[in-house]
């Protein structure tokens, strides 16, 4: 059960990761002529870089923190087989790390709608 939950939160870290860097490249998809040009002919690009490079080190520094609290979980977990004491682990941490992630994710969300 241990290895299927860190091999579950290393996807969700891989995933995150991906996003950063599609952010960090400018991936986006082309609608239409003219998409980053104002009204008055000026590019608004170094502003969108900016929050660009801003949200992708927000997902790098997550992605991170989601490695290590696998980590701590999996290894607690190996002790406590080890020490033949198995049982359910403290999952009050792991709430509480879920829901923060959650919580940003949903402001990166909000911040990248309102942007534009």
């Amino acid at each position: 059960m241990t290895e299927r939950t860190t091999l579950s939160y290393l996807k969700f870290v891989s995933m995150m990761l991906l996003c950063a860097l599609a952010l960090t490249f400018d991936y986006r998809l082309v609608t239409g002529e003219g998409d980053d040009d104002n009204d008055d002919g000026s590019s608004s690009s170094g502003r969108a870089n900016k929050l660009q490079f801003g949200m992708s080190l927000v997902l790098v520094l997550l992605g991170m923190f989601c490695v290590v609290l696998s980590m701590v979980n999996y290894f607690q977990a190996i002790y406590n087989y080890q020490r033949e004491r198995i049982q359910t682990y403290n999952t009050e941490i792991t709430s509480f790390a879920i829901g923060f992630l959650i919580i940003i994710l949903l402001t990166i969300n909000i911040i990248l709608i309102c942007s534009d």
